[in-house]
């Protein structure tokens, strides 16, 4: 698994290319070298939290299941880069600890919404 940032004027989006070990270079020298890679991929994940939609879903999520304030905390750490994304997913998704359901629940009542001028 490698991880690949994007840099985009100030809005930062991060995806994680998954395969079959295959290694992927940091810096992309090419648009087709992009394109081959998202080709071939098993799975891409965008961060689109406050980028493309304006919610932070996982502090939906927590406020929803009633933890909200303490997972808001640990968010706002983790985007300070003092805690590293896996150990700030564990921890919150750790406090949370959201069931399928709850989470359906929370996608069907409260939808993202689309940050202005996305379409």
């Amino acid at each position: 698994m490698a991880q690949l940032r994007l840099q985009a004027g100030n809005i930062q989006n991060d995806f994680i290319y998954l395969s079959h070990n295959r290694k992927v270079p940091k810096k992309m020298s090419s648009i087709m070298e992009m394109k081959e890679i998202f080709l071939n991929a098993d799975a891409i994940c965008f961060d689109v939290d406050s980028t493309v939609i304006k919610e932070e879903g996982i502090d939906e999520l927590a406020k929803f299941c009633g933890v909200g304030d303490a997972v808001a905390e640990m968010t706002r750490r983790a985007m300070g880069g003092s805690v590293t994304f896996k150990a700030a997913l564990t921890a919150r998704l750790g406090l949370i600890r959201p069931s399928y359901e709850q989470v359906q629940k929370l996608i069907s009542e409260h939808p993202p919404q689309l940050t202005p001028g996305i379409r």
